[in-house]
C-alpha cells in the first residue's frame, strides 16, 4: 500500500503496488470520504494479509469551534472500504483545537484482525494574551475489533492515570509495540529541565492494565529520550535512547520482561555508543530493528564531521554488544550519511539512506544495504544505489 495526501491536505488516499511494481488499482482510494475533512495522523497498521487500517484526525467544525476526533478505516487489498464511509469513531470525545491537543503514541495489531490505538491528549487553560498553561495530560487505549466495532467502551481505557497541575510543563515522548499475546506495551520518557522519568504500561487484549493502576517507574537515571522500542519476543520489550553521563552523551538499549522489570546492566542498560557532550546532540535519533529472534541492531543519525560512515551495532537478549567497539560502518566510501532507516528481512536488517557527495556529481542519491546476523554486508561495499538525481 502507498500512502497520499491531497494538496489541500484535506483529503489521505491510498494505492497498491503489486509485486510486479504495478499499481494494483486503476484509481486512488480515499480513506474516509464521508468526512468533510480528513487528514493523516497515522500509523498505518496491516492487522491481517490484505488489509490496511488507516487512523486518522477528524476536523469537524461549527459556528464557534474547530472539533477534532480520532477516526480509522480498513480498506482491503482489492480497494474496497471495510467500515462506513466515515471511518469508524476510535474515541467519542470531541477535542478543541484552541484548548485540547491530541498526539499519537501508536498503534498495533490485537492478532485477530484488528488493532490496540494509543494516544495522548493534552489539556490546557488559555489564560491573558491568549498564552495557554498545560493542565492535564491523560493517556487512554482503545481496541477496534476486525470489524470495527470499540471493544473498551466509547472512549477506551485509561492507560495511566491524568496527571494534574502547571508543573506537569515536561516533554513526554513514547513508543507502543505488541506483547506478542494480543496486546501492547507502552514505554515513555517525560521530564522537564530537572527531572527526567521513564515509565511503561503493558495493557492486555482485554484492556486490563498489567503493570499495576499506575504503570511502572523505572529509576534510571541517565536516560534523556526514548529512541525506538521493539518487542522482544518473550512478552516484553527493548528500547533504546539517549542518556546523560557527567560530560558524555551515549546511546543505551534496556530491557524490560513481561512483568516490567529491568534486565540490562545496573538499570540503566548496555551502552552502543559514548560521545563528548557537545558533540551528542543527535544520538536522540537512535533506532531498534529486529534482526532475529534474539539480536537486535541499533543505529543512530550520524554526525558527519565526526563518523561520515554510519555505524551499527547489535545487542542480544541478554544485553551483550555482538560486534566489537565500535560498532561496524555500513559502507567504505566517502559519502555524508543521514536517517538510516532498517527493515527486518530473514536473519538480517536492510537499510536505506540518502548520501550527498560533495566532491562528486552524485548528490541526492539514494542507496541501501543488507546486513546479515554476523555484520557481513550481502551487497557491494558501497551499498545498491536506488535512485541518483
Amino acid at each position: 500500500f502507498i500512502i497520499g495526501t491531497g494538496e489541500d491536505y484535506s483529503r489521505t488516499y491510498c494505492t497498491h503496488i503489486n509485486r510486479g511494481g504495478e499499481l494494483g488499482w486503476d484509481r486512488w482510494v480515499t480513506f474516509m470520504p464521508g468526512v468533510d475533512i480528513d487528514r493523516a495522523l497515522g500509523p498505518y497498521v496491516c492487522p491481517e494479509p490484505g488489509y490496511l487500517i488507516a487512523v486518522l484526525f477528524a476536523e469537524h467544525h461549527n459556528d464557534e469551534d474547530t472539533l477534532w476526533e480520532i477516526r480509522a478505516q480498513k480498506v482491503s487489498l482489492e480497494g474496497e472500504l471495510m467500515w462506513p464511509d466515515s471511518g469508524v469513531s476510535v474515541s467519542d470525545t470531541r477535542l478543541r483545537d484552541e484548548v485540547t491537543y491530541t498526539d499519537m503514541i501508536g498503534a498495533e495489531s490485537d492478532g485477530e484482525g484488528g488493532l490496540i490505538i494509543l494516544w495522548k491528549e493534552d489539556s490546557y487553560r488559555i489564560v491573558g494574551g491568549g498564552n495557554r498553561i498545560l493542565e492535564r495530560q491523560s493517556f487512554r487505549a482503545q481496541r477496534l475489533s476486525s470489524d470495527g466495532e470499540s471493544l473498551w467502551g466509547d472512549n477506551g481505557v485509561e492507560v495511566l492515570p491524568d496527571v494534574d497541575g502547571p508543573a506537569n510543563t515536561h516533554e513526554i515522548g513514547g513508543k507502543l509495540v505488541s506483547d506478542g499475546a494480543g496486546g501492547v506495551i507502552m514505554v515513555y520518557h517525560q521530564g522537564g529541565t530537572q527531572v527526567r522519568i521513564i515509565g511503561g504500561q503493558r495493557i492486555s487484549n482485554d484492556g486490563e492494565k498489567l503493570w499495576g493502576d499506575t504503570g511502572v517507574l523505572y529509576e534510571l537515571n541517565s536516560y534523556l529520550f526514548i529512541g525506538e522500542a521493539v518487542p522482544d519476543n518473550h512478552g516484553g520489550v527493548l528500547f533504546s535512547g539517549q542518556a546523560a553521563q557527567n560530560e558524555r552523551l551515549q546511546v543505551r538499549v534496556s530491557r524490560l520482561d513481561q512483568n516490567g522489570d529491568l534486565l540490562f546492566g545496573d538499570g540503566n542498560g548496555v551502552v552502543v555508543k559514548d560521545v563528548h557532550y557537545r558533540d551528542g546532540s543527535y544520538l536522540k535519533y537512535n533506532y531498534l530493528t529486529q534482526a532475529s529472534d534474539s539480536i537486535f541492531f541499533v543505529n543512530w543519525n550520524g554526525n558527519t564531521d565526526e563518523e561520515p560512515h554510519s555505524l551499527v551495532q547489535a545487542v542480544n537478549l541478554t544485553g551483550d554488544l555482538v560486534w566489537d567497539w565500535p560498532g561496524l560502518t555500513l559502507n567504505d566510501v566517502d559519502s555524508i550519511c543521514f536517517t538510516l532507516t532498517g527493515v527486518t528481512s530473514f536473519q538480517s536488517v536492510i537499510y536505506g539512506w540518502r548520501a550527498a557527495r560533495p566532491d562528486s556529481i552524485r548528490r541526492g542519491a539514494l542507496y541501501c544495504q543488507r546486513i546479515d546476523m554476523q555484520g557481513n554486508r550481502q551487497w557491494a561495499d558501497e551499498g545498491v544505489m536506488l535512485f541518483d538525481r
